[in-house]
């Protein structure tokens, strides 16, 4: 008989609440609301002046209103965290459409926090003619099939690439935070003497070995120890996927962090990353792909202190700070 071991749901449980709150701010629904709050008249008459005539035509031959689609000055003062409607609708990620190369940095607090700042609100109806003209050029080459199925349903893939990195830095910080435990832990119940740092829980001092080591937990690279003040020691960097397709390109992103730790100058690189699963060639591949990683470890047998990675990574953390 054949024993079912459904994979754990933690991950749709974190995504569904960011369907919620997208749900509750920006979602077609949340946009339609607020159309209904502002004058019909204020409405037809924006449309004229801001949005691009072949976008009109195009949603015209769909039955789609253009205030569901485009952006209107009056509706994104009313509702301004509505401008991730239209970013979603773009498919554009906030780092791309925030950035400083795109010129909208200073619209981000209205998606964020449903507020215009006094320096950008003239600017509103530029805004929307820039935003507008995107759309209707994505319009215009988009199928004839079920326009207005993919005007709805498109903000919501682009929300759930968004939810899928999130997830994914959430676990990168949650395993991160783990191994510190773990480091602190080691060092602890080996005879160091620990101390908090200033009452700072990403980092504490403790002798070993008559040398006093910092331990910094942050995020490149991930957890760092330095030697008497000076001596960059060991870089650690973590890597929580649990994706074997991804591991290679996990494994080529702790490469780079690696070189920079290199050119700061630390002495050992060591990089925790799923192993255990991986057959020998995938293993000799790893390899490969971080030449200036000294020692690996297996993530889970870390982030659980269990298993042979977890002996060997204790080992390695005693060894180096009881040298002289």
């Amino acid at each position: 008989m054949i024993n079912f071991s459904v994979p754990p749901v933690a991950k749709q449980l974190f995504v569904v609440n960011i369907l919620h709150e997208y749900r509750n701010n920006i979602d077609a629904i949340c946009l339609r609301n607020t159309v209904a709050q502002i004058s019909p008249k204020t409405i037809h008459e924006e449309i004229l002046a801001y949005v691009p005539e072949e976008g009109m035509r195009r949603l015209q031959a769909d039955h789609i209103r253009d205030e569901d689609v485009f952006a209107l000055p009056s509706v994104l003062k009313e509702n301004p965290r509505l401008l991730g409607y239209h970013r979603l609708l773009l498919g554009i990620s906030e780092k791309q459409f925030y950035s400083g190369a795109s010129g909208l940095a200073a619209f981000a607090s209205m998606e964020h926090n449903g507020i215009i700042s006094e320096s950008v609100k003239d600017e509103l109806p530029r805004l929307c003619t820039a935003i507008n003209e995107s759309i209707s050029t994505f319009l215009s080459v988009i199928g004839d099939e079920a326009l207005s199925l993919d005007v709805h349903d498109l903000p919501l893939m682009t929300l759930g690439v968004y939810a899928d990195g999130v997830w994914r830095n959430a676990i990168g910080r949650q395993a991160a935070d783990k191994v510190f435990s773990a480091v602190r832990d080691i060092l602890a119940q080996n005879g160091c003497d620990l101390t908090d740092a200033g009452g700072n829980a990403s980092s504490f001092t403790c002798t070993c070995g008559g040398n006093e080591y910092a331990v910094f937990s942050s995020s490149d690279p991930d957890i760092s120890i330095v030697k008497n003040t000076e001596e960059k020691t060991l870089c650690i960097e973590i890597k929580g996927g649990q994706d074997i397709a991804n591991v290679h390109n996990r494994a080529g992103e702790a490469e780079k962090s690696h070189q920079k730790a290199t050119k700061a100058g630390f002495k050992e690189k060591w990089t925790l990353i799923l192993l255990n699963g991986l057959n020998e060639e995938q293993r000799k591949k790893l390899l490969t792909e971080s030449p200036s990683t000294d020692k690996w470890f297996d993530i889970n047998d870390v982030v659980s202190r269990t298993g042979a990675s977890y002996k060997a990574f204790s080992e390695s953390i005693l060894s180096l700070c009881s040298e002289a």
